[in-house]
């Protein structure tokens, strides 16, 4: 079975989670729309098949379809460090050699950050433009 069929995104994890409108409670007698809690499931799904497309296998449509494979840094587990944020810093080719963008998750970025302090020194911060949304490019 693939990773991405297993996962489930239950209906008591959105209904659970949303504040109760007490005005709907005592008129309807139903605490929140079921309607628009499907719609968050349905969100949910829709957002983590783009990011497990973009990650998957090559063959697949996903940003390793673009990307030459010894041009991708794995570090198959291990600690992130900074030769290995170098590495693939000098990886990039497009735009004279420079990136402008670094896609991470939260937890990534966490750990960035923590390599920062271990190493004694605040991480860099940079505002910026949020990143565009996907679906409306």
């Amino acid at each position: 079975m693939d990773t991405l069929a297993s996962i489930t995104f239950p209906i008591v994890d959105f209904v659970t989670r949303r504040q109760i409108c007490f005005t709907d409670l005592d008129r309807y007698h139903i605490p929140n729309n079921p309607d628009e809690d499907e719609y968050l499931i349905a969100i949910a799904e829709v957002i983590y098949g783009y990011f497990a497309w973009l990650d998957g296998a090559p063959g697949t449509g996903g940003l390793r379809d673009y990307i030459a494979a010894t041009r991708i840094v794995d570090l198959g587990g291990g600690a992130l460090t900074f030769p290995c944020l170098n590495l693939a810093y000098n990886q990039v080719v497009s735009n004279n050699g420079r990136p402008t963008v670094i896609m991470s998750s939260s937890r990534e970025l966490r750990t960035y950050e923590q390599l920062c302090r271990d190493n004694g020194f605040a991480p860099p911060s940079v505002t910026g433009r949020p990143w565009p949304s996907p679906a409306r490019l």
